[in-house]
C-alpha cells in the first residue's frame, strides 16, 4: 500500500486517470486477509449520494469501450454491404443496347460503369451499323442506374430486346412501325431510292451528345425481313456465358454467312478486347437466334 497510494497520486495528475480510485476487498472465510483490490473511478461530488452514482468500475469502463468498437464494426461492415448490393444492382445494367425507332441503324450500348463520390459514372457509345463512333462517347456521372434508364426513355431509345425477333414464316408486330408491310397498292406507288445518311453531333437538353439529321432516304417496306439484315441488328451486342464457373461478357463484332449456308459470329471479350477468340459456327440463322436468347440479357 505503501507503493499504491503513491502511484495512484501520480496517476490522478493525467487526464486519463483523473479520480481513479481503489478499494480493498476480503473475500468470505479468509478472515482479515486482504485478497484483491479493486480500482474505480469516484468523480468528486458534494454528497456521498451523488458520488456512488457517479461511481464507475474499470470493467464497466473497458466494456463499454468494446461495445462501442464493436457497433462501430457493425455500423461500417453493414454501410459497405449496403455499398455493394447497390453496386451489383447498377451493374445489372452493364451491356444494354438500345435503338431509336426512327434511327435503327445506330445503337446505344452501355459499355463501362464505374462507382464514383457522386453516384455512378456511366459510359455510353454508339455504334453506326455496327462500327463504333468513337468521337460520341458519352460519359454521365448520375446517382442510380434509374436516372440513367430514365433519361434514356426520355430520349425515345429502346431496349433492343423490347423488338420481336422476326423470319420469314412469323407476322410481324403491328404497333413496331419498323416491321410494318406495305399494302400491295402503296408498294406500286413506292420507288427505291438510294439511303442517305448524315451525321452531326448536338446536345440534348439532360445531357447527352445524340446524332443529329440522321435520317434515311425513302425506302420501300419489304414484304418479308431478310435474314442478312436481321442477322446484322446483332452486331454489337452483349452475350453473358458462364464457362467453368468463371463469367464472361461477349460482344458481337461480326456477322458471316459462309458460302456452305453456315452463320459464322466473331466475337470479342469486353474485359479483355486483345485476347483472341474462336468464332462460333451455326448451322442456320434460326439456330444462331435460339442460341443468341439463352445468353442474351
Amino acid at each position: 500500500m505503501q507503493i499504491l497510494k503513491p502511484a495512484l497520486k501520480e496517476l490522478n495528475k493525467l487526464p486519463h486517470f483523473k479520480n481513479l480510485c481503489y478499494e480493498k476487498l476480503k473475500t468470505k472465510g479468509m478472515g482479515n486477509r486482504i485478497t484483491h483490490i479493486q480500482f474505480y473511478f469516484q468523480p468528486v461530488t458534494k454528497t456521498s449520494k451523488d458520488r456512488e452514482q457517479a461511481k464507475r468500475d474499470i470493467r464497466t469502463i473497458a466494456w463499454k469501450i468494446r461495445s462501442d468498437r464493436m457497433l462501430k464494426e457493425l455500423q461500417r461492415s453493414r454501410k459497405q454491404t449496403e455499398q455493394k448490393q447497390q453496386d451489383e444492382l447498377a451493374m445489372e445494367i452493364l451491356g444494354h443496347t438500345f435503338q431509336h425507332p426512327q434511327q435503327l441503324h445506330v445503337t446505344l450500348v452501355i459499355d463501362q460503369i464505374q462507382p464514383v463520390e457522386q453516384g455512378y459514372e456511366f459510359v455510353l457509345k454508339y455504334y453506326n451499323r455496327g462500327q463504333e463512333v468513337k468521337a460520341h462517347e458519352t460519359h454521365a456521372v448520375l446517382p442510380n442506374k434509374e436516372a440513367l434508364l430514365e433519361q434514356i426513355a426520355r430520349a425515345n431509345w429502346l431496349k433492343i430486346a423490347d423488338y420481336p425477333l422476326t423470319n420469314t414464316n412469323q407476322q410481324p408486330a403491328p404497333t413496331r412501325q419498323t416491321q410494318e408491310q406495305p399494302t400491295p397498292q402503296q408498294q406500286s406507288t413506292q420507288t427505291q431510292q438510294p439511303t442517305q445518311t448524315s451525321i452531326e453531333l448536338q446536345q440534348e437538353p439532360n445531357g447527352f451528345k445524340t446524332f443529329k439529321n440522321l435520317s434515311r432516304g425513302q425506302q420501300p417496306s419489304q414484304q418479308s425481313t431478310s435474314y442478312k439484315d436481321i442477322l446484322r441488328s446483332y452486331i454489337g451486342r452483349t452475350l453473358y456465358m458462364n464457362s467453368n464457373g468463371v463469367p464472361s461478357s461477349l460482344k458481337i463484332k461480326d456477322i458471316t454467312t459462309l458460302p456452305s449456308g453456315h452463320i459464322q459470329v466473331d466475337i470479342q471479350d469486353v474485359d479483355k478486347p486483345r485476347k483472341s477468340l474462336k468464332p462460333f459456327s451455326f448451322d442456320s440463322a434460326k439456330h444462331f437466334e435460339n442460341w443468341f436468347r439463352k445468353y442474351v440479357e
